[in-house]
This record gives structure tokens, sequence and C-alpha cells, in this order.
């Protein structure tokens, strides 16, 4: 089985504004998360990540540079900050709970780190944090 893939993309989208994507690869799937208030978290704080949607069968969007145009959802500019490859911790299938690893031999100098994300009661809000073990 191949390591998976992350991407941590600065979105600068002309309805909501300069943010931030997280984009987890979990086998042909890339779940994509926006960090509306931070680029990561620290051992001391967390930060809301929203689900804003799954590409199926579609590796393409941890890749993507560029702009999307108006007119479609997240329409603005995208680059990629990092990208690298973490490790699945613990991502059960109702996908209540993600915990990565970012080791350092696979990852550059800003997402190096275990983190999760934990489903808040509203189906589509996690708590994104980094764990300081």
């Amino acid at each position: 089985m191949a390591v998976p893939r992350y991407t941590l993309h600065e979105h600068r989208a002309r309805r909501a504004g300069l943010h931030y994507d997280l984009r987890l690869q979990k086998g042909n799937d890339v779940y994509s998360f926006a960090l509306p208030k931070a680029k990561l978290p620290d051992d001391k704080k967390v930060f809301l990540a929203v689900l804003s949607h799954v590409d199926r069968n579609d590796l393409s969007a941890l890749d993507f540079i560029g702009s999307i145009p108006d007119g479609n959802y997240g329409a603005g500019n995208l680059s990629i900050l990092e990208t690298g490859k973490y490790i699945i911790l613990d991502w059960p299938t109702d996908n209540s709970k993600i915990v990565f690893e970012v080791p350092k031999q696979f990852g550059l100098q800003d997402m190096v780190g275990r983190y999760y994300l934990v489903r808040t009661s509203q189906e589509k809000n996690y708590v994104f944090g980094k764990s300081n073990k």
C-alpha cells in the first residue's frame, strides 16, 4: 500500500477571503478541510476545520495550483504551501476522528508532527489540533 499524501493550500477565495485548505489522501479519495482561522495549530491551540468536500477517485486536488473560475464553488486562487506524505494513525470509517502524523523524513518543516481532527456535533465541523506526543 502506498503512503498517502497531504497538501496544504493557501486559498484566496473571492467569497470567503484568505484561508487555508488541508487535503488528505485516503486510498483513492481526497478529503478537503477548510481552515478559516489559521494555517496550522500548535500544541496549545485548536482551530475549526470544515470538511468542504471529498474528491472520490480523483487525486488531482492534491496537486492543483491555479484559479477556480467565478461561478464555481471556491472561486479564487490556490497555491501550494506544502505537500508531502503522512501516516494515518486512526481514521474510522465514520470519519468521526482522524489522527495522522507527518514524520520528519516525509514532510517539510511546517507540517512535521502529530495532528488530530475530531468531528463536532455539526457534521462537517471538526476540531483541528496538534498533539505534543
